[in-house]
C-alpha cells in the first residue's frame, strides 16, 4: 500500500518513527514534512504538492509586477530613454525579487514582501499616507525595514535603466558599423 501524507506542524519537526523517509522543508515557524510509506514514490502527488508549494506567492508577485508596471509607464526617464516598459518591469521585479528573503521567486516567505513592495509603490496615490506607512512598518517590521525596502527597490531602477541604456547604445553601435560596413 502506497501512502502519501502532507502535514504541516507548527514550531516542532514532524516525527513519524515508522515511516523510512521523510523530507523536512522549512518555511519559517511552519514545517511541511512529505512522508512517504517504505521509500515509494507517487510522482503526481509530489508534483501537486511542489507545484503547491510553488504557486504560493504566485498571486503577489504578479500584483506586485503589475504596480511595477504602472510606475515604469508612467516614469519620465523611460520614457526619454525610449526604454520597453515591459523590459524594465521585468528586470525591476527580477532584481528587487534577489534582495528578498528567500531562495526562489515564489517562495512562500516572499509572499508579504511583494505585497509590502506593493503598498510601498502606491504610496503617493494613498489617501492616507501616514496609515499606510504604519501598516507598511508592521508589514516590513521596523521603519527601517521600510527603508531598506525602499532604496532596494530604488537602486533596481537605476541598474535597470543603466543596464537597458548601455544595452541599447551598445545595439545602436553595432548597426551603425554594419551600416558603415555594407557601404
Amino acid at each position: 500500500m502506497q501512502v502519501f501524507t502532507l502535514c504541516v506542524t507548527f514550531l516542532y519537526p514532524c516525527q513519524q518513527q515508522r515511516w523510512t523517509s521523510i523530507a523536512i522543508v522549512g518555511l519559517n515557524l511552519q514545517t511541511i514534512c512529505f512522508i512517504f510509506d517504505y521509500g515509494t514514490f507517487m510522482k503526481k502527488n509530489i508534483l501537486l504538492a511542489l507545484s503547491i508549494l510553488l504557486l504560493t506567492a504566485c498571486a503577489e508577485k504578479h500584483q506586485y509586477e503589475q504596480t511595477v508596471r504602472e510606475q515604469m509607464l508612467a516614469d519620465q526617464d523611460i520614457k526619454d530613454y525610449h526604454l520597453d516598459p515591459e523590459e524594465m518591469t521585468q528586470c525591476v521585479v527580477d532584481t528587487s525579487s534577489k534582495k528578498m528573503p528567500g531562495l526562489f521567486a515564489f517562495e512562500p516567505r516572499r509572499k508579504p514582501y511583494y505585497i509590502g513592495y506593493s503598498k510601498m509603490l502606491e504610496l503617493k496615490k494613498s489617501e492616507d499616507p501616514k496609515k499606510l506607512l504604519t501598516e507598511l512598518s508592521e508589514l516590513f517590521g521596523s521603519p527601517q525595514e521600510v527603508a531598506k525596502a525602499h532604496e532596494n527597490y530604488a537602486e533596481s531602477v537605476f541598474f535597470c535603466i543603466q543596464s537597458l541604456v548601455s544595452e541599447t547604445e551598445k545595439e545602436q553601435k553595432e548597426r551603425e558599423e554594419d551600416l558603415d560596413s555594407s557601404s
